[in-house]
């Protein structure tokens, strides 16, 4: 197995400004996902994993939660990974992400 490349950190605080904006603490990437993140404590999950060809780069990295990024490894995309569990969803999850604008 391949070495993982790690991520620099002005990389991954470009993730963070780039996906959640200037903001200290953000919801998972996983929109089924009632984890919280904050600037200190995410990890960068790669969309399309390195061992399929995935690169270090901005448009290939989302903001992620441990577990969830450690749940999916390197067999999903952070899409499969979305919709795997999302009917799974608590009712109050989906009025929450409907009503403060995040779907």
């Amino acid at each position: 197995m391949a070495h993982k490349q790690k991520i620099p950190g002005a990389l991954r605080e470009q993730v963070w400004i780039y996906r959640c904006g200037h903001v200290f603490s953000c919801p998972c990437t996983i929109v089924w996902c009632q984890n919280r993140m904050n600037v200190f404590d995410f990890e960068c999950g790669h969309d399309v994993p390195e061992s399929k060809g995935g690169k270090t780069t901005l448009d290939n990295l989302y903001p992620i939660c441990r577990r969830c990024n450690g749940s999916m490894g390197n067999r999903f995309t952070i899409k499969e990974w979305n919709a795997k569990f999302a009917d799974r969803r608590p009712w109050y999850s989906k009025v929450y992400r409907y009503c403060c604008g995040r779907r």
